[in-house]
């Protein structure tokens, strides 16, 4: 019931990486639901548990040795009322967006200007030209008919027994596929000064694949999991209101395309120890979390509100100077996570009662990179033609003639604050006692240690950058 930052997950005993580049949050829907072995969520904090939660701690597990071999597929398709076969609007689209993938042509081109040149004025009409051309070309609003809402899924499951030793291989491989588009009109955004509608139209694909692999062997078991998760999401939004404080009509639209991907393998051992159930087991993990958000396109059109009744009056676009909501946006998150733990148990008889004794050490690193880019084509108010060119429609405001013939300007908001390298290292080590105290109740008690180092540095050289470390006792 709390909020990102007050949350923990974990996926195959492994942290599970925030997707978003400035919270802390976890995308489920990137784990295929038929691949799930089993949730467990903690509201509670007990020792074994890492102790950066206070809201809820979410554990998904996989799954790995089926019971029999098996091969499945299925398929499935989607109506939506409001959707299906109906009109639906958007951007350009290409064979890849339907794999989940950008075909490339939206990212900055290579050997763009750099951000300090640009904001500089270090680059001539010729080269500024040149660079406008070069940038992804695509403000037209494609209009289509949504199909179906669709969803392939196939899995296979192998188990093989060897008798004389009694030990037993198994592996389940799966590959998942979903797309989906809906339309979401008539949304009505009202506070304070704005009184907005808008109606949004995403586009989106998810592709999976699985793949894990166990041994039982004597008393010991070898697992080796894979996941990997590709999201696609290409929003177009429409916005029409008003806004009091700048007594303006807007007609506003924004192209919003975001590519999520989650890879991640994890090693597991278990052994039992000795003739008292005792159990130590390990795992090694590596993650890799991709948020890519190429050319998020966004302008803006406005009018006066007193010149509502005039039939003469247009639109003009907000392209004479340059704010974060009528840029273009280029970002990329990237960040590697690499973990290991060691946990062992032992059941012992405490009276005439079941207890258990654990015990563990962990530590996890995670190394993340951002860049971010605001880019804008910058009219000049003083042109002859400036009037003329603001109340062209969205599919030629940027037209290779203008650019040709130095109407715009390359501009960008310098924003070296907002580019950052960080990583982190969590160890921690804890005891924990579990005893049962009658039929219907029992008693967790223990000490976790946790040891938390941080460094964190913008590309703003005049920031100084953070280097924090923690030592905490967490009693539970």
């Amino acid at each position: 019931g709390l909020s990102d930052r007050y949350n923990s997950a974990s996926l195959d005993n492994g942290v599970l990486p925030s997707t978003e580049p400035n919270r802390k949050a976890f995308s489920f829907d990137i784990v295929p639901a038929n691949l799930i072995d089993n949730i467990v969520i903690s509201k509670t904090a007990t020792p074994d548990l890492a102790g950066d939660f206070a809201g809820g701690s979410v554990q998904i597990v996989t799954k790995d040795i089926p019971e029999d071999n098996f091969m499945s597929f299925g398929l499935g398709y989607g109506y939506n009322s409001q959707t299906t076969f109906k009109g639906f609007q958007g951007g350009s689209r290409n064979f890849t967006d339907y794999l989940g993938f950008d075909n490339g042509l939206r990212q900055v081109p290579n050997k763009f200007p750099s951000t300090r040149i640009i904001v500089n004025n270090l680059t001539g009409p010729l080269k500024n030209n040149a660079s406008l051309r070069a940038l992804p070309q695509g403000f037209n609003v494609n209009d289509s008919r949504a199909f179906l809402n669709q969803n392939y899924q196939f899995t296979i499951g192998r188990v093989k027994d060897y008798k004389k030793s009694g030990n037993r291989l198994g592996a389940i491989a799966s590959l998942s596929y979903r797309n989906s588009q809906n339309a979401n009109e008539g949304i009505v955004r009202k506070y304070h000064v704005f009184d907005y509608t808008d109606d949004q139209y995403k586009f989106s694909t998810n592709v999976g694949a699985l793949a894990n692999f166990a041994y039982n062997f004597k008393n010991s078991r070898i697992t080796l999991k894979n996941i990997y998760n590709r999201s696609y999401d290409d929003q177009y939004t429409m916005r029409t209101g008003t806004n009091v404080a700048t007594s303006s009509d807007n007609k506003f639209y924004a192209f919003d395309l975001i590519q999520k991907s989650l890879f991640k393998t994890a090693l597991e051992g278990e052994h039992k120890l000795g003739e008292k159930s005792a159990k130590i087991k390990w795992t090694l993990g590596f993650s890799n979390v991709v948020n890519d958000q190429p050319d998020q396109r966004k302008v803006n059109y406005t009018r006066n509100t007193s010149e509502r009744n005039n039939p003469a009056a247009l639109y003009n676009a907000s392209v004479t100077t340059i704010g974060r909501e009528n840029t273009r946006l280029f970002s990329d998150l990237n960040e590697n996570g690499y973990s290991g733990e060691v946990n062992y148990t032992l059941p012992f008889q405490m009276g005439k009662k079941t207890a258990t004794f654990k015990a563990g050490i962990a530590s996890s690193f995670r190394d993340r990179l951002f860049n971010v880019r605001f880019l804008g084509m910058l009219l000049n108010p003083t042109d002859a033609d400036a009037n003329q060119i603001r109340q062209r429609p969205l599919n030629t405001l940027f037209d290779l003639d203008l650019i040709n013939q130095g109407k715009y300007k390359l501009d960008e908001i310098g924003n070296a604050a907002d580019n950052y390298t960080a990583n982190s290292l969590i160890n921690s080590a804890y005891l924990m006692m579990d005893n049962r105290l009658g039929v219907k109740s029992r008693l967790v008690y223990g000490v976790r240690v946790e040891q938390y180092d941080l460094n964190l540095s913008t590309f703003d050289t005049t920031i100084k950058p953070v280097a924090q470390n923690f030592v905490d006792i967490l009693p539970s």
